[in-house]
């Protein structure tokens, strides 16, 4: 009979011991599992700003404009549109000295609009905007750059073509009925 009590209190002290290694068991598993799942965060959120970093650096030096397309809503100081270096060598050949109305002088922007294949981007001086706007328009499938810029209550256009759009007669004939009610 003591033997048959040992025997018996040697399995219970068996499975306990057991159980308490299958429960540590579950903790490392457990544990394992959730460092996996935290690195596996770490590596996506990486791998996002990676990719972010990528896409802005081939924004900022990418020859072509069609990264325009991408930002419809936005506005220009917010994307620093100004900072591709094609668009702005293509502004800087266009405009010449007047490079700087757009870039420095105009610092109040509306949102940019893409419509029917036209990206068109305004802004103004700040605090006087009727006097000093601007207004850029790109034609993604004619791949032509125009710009208007009324400096000093004085429109003047401005197109890589020589040609006008409806887009800039538009925004001209705007400013000169706004002239007229002065």
């Amino acid at each position: 009979m003591k033997d048959l009590n040992f025997s018996f209190l040697a399995l219970i002290l068996l499975l306990a011991l057991n159980s308490c290694n299958q429960s540590n068991k579950l903790e490392d598993k457990t544990g394992l599992l959730n460092k996996e799942q935290s690195l596996n965060k770490e590596l996506t959120v990486e791998s996002l700003a990676k990719d972010t970093l990528n896409q802005q650096q081939s924004f900022m030096n990418s020859d072509s404009l069609e990264f325009l397309k991408t930002l419809n809503g936005k506005y220009s100081f917010k994307v620093n549109l100004f900072e591709n270096k094609s668009l702005s060598k293509r502004l800087q050949r266009l405009l010449g000295d007047k490079y700087t109305v757009i870039t420095e002088d105009c610092i109040v922007a509306m949102p940019i609009e893409i419509q029917n294949d036209i990206f068109v981007c305004e802004g103004c001086q700040e605090h006087n905007c009727d006097g000093t706007n601007f207004i850029i328009i790109y034609n993604f499938s004619t791949n032509i750059l125009q710009v208007g810029i009324k400096e000093n209550y004085v429109n003047k256009g401005y197109s890589e073509d020589g040609e006008s759009s409806p887009r800039l007669d538009q925004w001209g004939s705007f400013n000169l009925m706004r002239l007229s009610e002065k």
